[in-house]
């Protein structure tokens, strides 16, 4: 009777876990107010470009992945992503020059990294998009230049010892 029982209990343990799991992601794919719920299956492809980016740090992938956002944030066409993955693979090439360049100090070495994105981010509205996407392009850049200050201010700045 006692091995009959654990059965019955063994089977329900077995069969109600699948059902919770599916309860928990309903209640996880409910959205938050102003958040995009993505299906499954469009996320995929996000997800594989942010592994590029955080997976690989050569000038290669770097192009890959930034001209792959901009294609899925700006609906480039296909010539204006090969175009702007160019100018990332060229801009980034240079910035891998300034990154192991050890003699020159950090402060300028951060100036001049600034003053190529900005170099590279004029091209691409000058030369690449149409006047509707260079207008998105700019408020993607300043949403980002605006989220790197706040994350800067949030940072707990390293006490002086004397």
């Amino acid at each position: 009777m006692k091995k009959i029982l654990s059965l019955i209990g063994m089977f329900a343990i077995l069969f109600s876990t699948p059902a919770l799991a599916q309860e928990r992601e309903a209640v996880r794919s409910v959205p938050k107010q102003g958040k995009v719920v993505m299906e499954p299956h469009e996320a995929k492809p996000m997800k594989k470009i942010r592994e590029v980016e955080r997976g690989s740090n050569t000038p290669e992938a770097r192009a890959t992945a930034a001209s792959e956002r901009l294609f899925r944030s700006l609906g480039l066409s296909d010539s204006q992503k090969t175009q702007v993955y160019d100018m990332y693979l060229a801009s980034g090439k240079k910035m891998q020059g300034l990154y192991t360049n050890y003699e020159m100090g950090g402060a300028e070495k951060k100036e001049k990294i600034n003053a190529l994105r900005g170099e590279l981010q004029q091209q691409i509205i000058d030369e690449v998009l149409n006047e509707s996407q260079a207008e998105k392009f700019r408020q993607m850049i300043e949403k980002r230049s605006k989220q790197e200050y706040d994350r800067s201010q949030q940072r707990p700045r390293p006490m002086k010892s004397n």
